[in-house]
């Protein structure tokens, strides 16, 4: 299931943007209809991963099942319903899952953090939801994108949901939220958060934000690569500096998902193309990176990278499993985070060469990073002063990782599946906003 979603991922998002400015006619209802089952692919089958990845855990731990099938459906509410009043909905049930089954007593602090920051931001976009009513008549979202709004509505209006979305990605500075509920999730609601979460804010910019408001769009550009330029060089310098191993992977999705802020906000077919597949392979990599956190610190109960080394011999499966992982957190060759970044790049030295330069400089220290992590967690010499248990992940582990590298794989060797499926869309969406 995951795979089927990771496979089909990109073309619900390209769908999604068909949809905002095409004839609803161009897409029958037994189309419309698949295409809706397929939006469920990728975030249900997450949840089963996770599932899967709790159910070992305390009798408390296995209540948490019971809130993923009501989280996939408030996020697959907010991705389908072609309507604005349906975008939040999945944020209490994370605060759940943060705030009663967290592993420390910070768990309180970052499930209000998470709360106040995601609802907050909704505040603005319910502010505008009254003004598109009463231009257009009606919450429709079809009828909203063929409305012509007079400039200085549009400038309003995209700053409303800006404020909503930003959060959500997460951009500085409003992204404080986003490594403390990673940190004090457990294992699953971390993999929930990374994997479906935070592709909340940039849907949301190329669904509503950009169709909708073009004009708003090309005028906010710098207001947009800032931060996000920001986010990126920020996040990577401050990931070496974490001692907690969930933290170094938390501060990674910040500047992944900046990076694709910058490209859809190019705009140009390069940077909004290159910035779809990112957003699918974010559904699969963090979750994996999460994922074998997670069975480290089953075993020995404890993030601290200090204590840690030498596993490549005595679990050499997770081993390879987190290297294969770390691979895909860089963006390498043959996976599927790398078929996105570089369009990313392009587009952007289109635009402005600075910005373009620092996300550079930003995926540079990402991979830096990413191979320090593997290096203290999984390289180096044994500490047995410290970690007494060594055992490789059991075959219910393995069958978890497997779904998300196969996916990230598939994705990588083969792109164009995806880009064959991206680029009418992406081009009616640039000739839409009249962007070149």
């Amino acid at each position: 299931m995951v795979l089927s979603g990771i496979i089909h991922s990109i073309s619900v998002i390209v769908h999604g943007l068909s949809g905002g400015h095409l004839p609803k006619s161009a897409f029958p209802r037994s189309k419309r209809l698949r295409v809706q089952a397929e939006k469920t692919c990728i975030d249900s089958g997450l949840m089963t991963r996770a599932d899967d990845r709790s159910s070992g855990r305390s009798r408390m731990m296995r209540k948490s099942h019971v809130r993923f099938p009501e989280k996939g459906v408030a996020t697959y509410w907010s991705f389908d319903q072609p309507h604005h009043r349906s975008i939040p909905g999945a944020s209490p049930y994370s605060t759940i899952i943060i705030g009663v089954w967290g592993s420390r007593q910070r768990k309180i602090k970052a499930a209000y953090q998470f709360f106040l920051y995601t609802s907050l931001g909704s505040v603005f976009m319910l502010l505008a939801i009254p003004l598109i009513l009463l231009q257009t008549g009606t919450t429709d979202l079809q009828i909203s994108l063929t409305t012509e709004f007079s400039e200085r509505r549009q400038i309003f209006l995209w700053i409303a949901s800006f404020a909503s979305f930003a959060v959500k990605v997460p951009m500085v500075p409003v992204h404080i939220w986003s490594p403390e509920a990673h940190v004090e999730a457990p294992t699953a609601g971390s993999v929930i958060l990374a994997g479906i979460l935070l592709k909340l804010g940039t849907y949301g910019f190329l669904r509503f934000s950009i169709p909708m408001f073009p004009e708003a769009t090309l005028r906010s550009t710098p207001f947009i690569y800032t931060p996000s330029a920001i986010a990126i060089i920020y996040t990577s310098s401050t990931t070496s500096r974490q001692i907690d191993l969930k933290k170094i992977i938390a501060y990674s999705p910040v500047a992944h998902m900046n990076l694709v802020t910058i490209g859809m906000f190019s705009p140009n077919i390069q940077g909004i193309g290159g910035s779809i597949p990112p957003m699918s392979s974010h559904g699969p990599v963090p979750p994996a990176l999460f994922l074998c956190v997670g069975v480290l610190y089953d075993r020995h109960k404890t993030r601290l990278v200090r204590y840690y080394g030498g596993s490549v011999s005595t679990m050499p499966n997770l081993s390879t499993i987190f290297f294969s992982s770390t691979l895909a957190n860089m963006s390498s060759p043959g996976t599927s985070s790398f078929i996105g970044e570089f369009p990313i790049l392009v587009g952007a030295f289109q635009r402005n060469s600075l910005v373009a330069t620092l996300a550079a400089l930003g995926m540079i220290l990402g991979a830096a990073y990413s191979l320090w992590l593997y290096n203290r967690a999984v390289s180096g010499n044994l500490k047995p002063d410290f970690l007494h248990k060594f055992s490789d992940p059991n075959g219910r582990e393995v069958s978890i990782f497997i779904p998300f590298l196969v996916g990230v794989v598939r994705m990588g060797v083969h792109p164009k599946v995806f880009s064959d499926r991206m680029h009418t869309s992406v081009s009616n969406l640039v000739q839409h906003g009249k962007f070149n």
